[in-house]
């Protein structure tokens, strides 16, 4: 009997359809009742070996699962049971993200469900329920992906799940700083060749102000990398904003000295509002100020543009310089460079008057004083009392030399137009 010739080539491929002959039927998912129980097995695996042996004990495995095959939890034991998609502004910007992640998503928890879903090839498969993260999970459907990345936990109810996830959204979540975001985005731009909108595409939206990050607001965080390490350090401490930074390095990135002087100016006593620092860096910018530094090491910004006013007139041999800082023998604790960097927290406005003692003191200028009173809930040092009280007295001595009031003595004398006043006769 002869053999029968096998069949190759085209005829083989197509000859594999003969089983549609009599139609194919398309059948939708159902869900059914199950038993599923939890085990555990050995397999085999391919996993990276270092010198051919296995870096250590292995923790843990995830898996493919179809995403047909998930289901949130009941909204009893999800945390962020209530996150919408279509209410978060940030959630394309999320989805793209994940997107960039490609296979190395977040791995999600699950717990079978106790149900079968019949798949429309007619197979069926375990259900299984996500009890964390439903951003990642709402997420993948909006990317249309198939599968997504699980592990099953091993807990004994899904309250262990729901524990640890509080606790990963809350004790263990450490957000970097704004320092650490900004080296970690100049470190991959300039070392790794990644470009800025590709990291922009990981960053979450910006601290302070909440705008989504863009291709510049990187170029500005890279900028910011490149700040003096000492101004660098203030702003990982808060001593300055984010913002300060951004507009230091925007002005004068590249001159040390002067990064460090503005760094300082901004933080030293009361810190400088973002208003008040971008008019400083303005003005130092077209050459119409300049920061000096006092022998208590506290930065001063010298106006280059205003006229100097006179209290008296000058004798000839110049008129003595009236002093910035008052010397205070007599001080229990504080010491005057102290007195003085607590001087700067204040923002005095001296309202004159044609005699000394109706010059007066506007009210808003108690409003960081009576903040520092009503924060006193607890024992305060003498030597800071001491400090702000006296350094709230210089403030007034220092705002009054700026506004002409002071004479050469230190003491307060307002001035007199010295102009004789011209009669018109009739």
């Amino acid at each position: 009997m002869a053999q029968e010739q096998e069949q190759t080539g085209l005829s083989r491929i197509l000859g594999g359809f003969a089983r549609f002959a009599s139609g194919v039927e398309a059948q939708p998912a159902a869900i059914v009742e199950a038993h599923h129980v939890v085990s555990q097995g050995a397999v085999e695996v391919h996993v990276p070996h270092i010198n051919g042996e296995l870096p250590g004990e292995i923790a843990g495995v995830d898996f493919w699962i179809p995403l047909i095959q998930l289901q949130l939890a009941p909204s009893d034991d999800l945390l962020n049971s209530r996150y919408d998609p279509q209410e978060d502004p940030e959630f394309e910007q999320y989805a793209a993200a994940i997107t960039a992640l490609g296979e190395h998503i977040p791995s999600l928890p699950v717990i079978p469900a106790n149900r079968d879903v019949t798949l429309p090839d007619g197979t069926k498969k375990p259900l299984y329920l996500v009890y964390d993260q439903p951003y990642v999970y709402y997420a993948l459907i909006h990317l249309k992906r198939i599968r997504a990345k699980v592990h099953v936990p091993s807990v004994p109810h899904p309250g262990a799940i729901l524990l640890k996830a509080m606790g990963r959204e809350g004790q263990l979540r450490r957000e970097p700083s704004i320092l650490e975001i900004c080296r970690a985005a100049r470190r991959l731009k300039e070392f790794y060749g990644y470009t800025v909108e590709e990291i922009a595409e990981q960053q979450a939206a910006n601290r302070e102000d909440r705008t989504r990050p863009s291709a510049q607001q990187v170029y500005n965080q890279i900028n910011v990398a490149g700040l003096p390490e000492n101004v660098q350090d203030m702003l990982h401490r808060k001593q300055i904003l984010w913002t300060h930074a951004r507009d230091l390095a925007e002005a004068f990135l590249g001159d040390d000295r002067l990064c460090l002087l503005c760094a300082t100016l901004a933080s030293q006593g009361r810190r400088m509002t973002v208003e008040e620092f971008a008019f400083v860096l303005k003005r130092l910018k077209a050459k119409l100020s300049r920061l000096d530094v006092d022998e208590s090491g506290v930065v001063h910004e010298v106006r280059t543009d205003q006229a100097l006013k006179l209290v008296t007139a000058p004798d000839g041999k110049g008129a003595s310089r009236v002093p910035d800082t008052v010397t205070y023998d007599r001080t229990m604790v504080a010491r005057p460079a102290l007195i003085q960097r607590e001087a700067t927290r204040f923002t005095i406005v001296v309202v004159p008057a044609d005699k000394p003692e109706q010059v007066a003191i506007a009210p808003g200028s108690f409003k960081e004083l009576r903040e520092w009173l009503d924060g006193r809930n607890n024992n305060t040092p003498v030597r800071e009392t001491e400090a702000v009280l006296l350094g709230f007295l210089q403030a007034i001595r220092q705002s009054a030399r700026v506004t002409g009031l002071l004479n050469g003595q230190g003491t307060l004398s307002p001035q007199i137009d010295a102009m004789a006043s011209e009669k018109i006769g009739s």
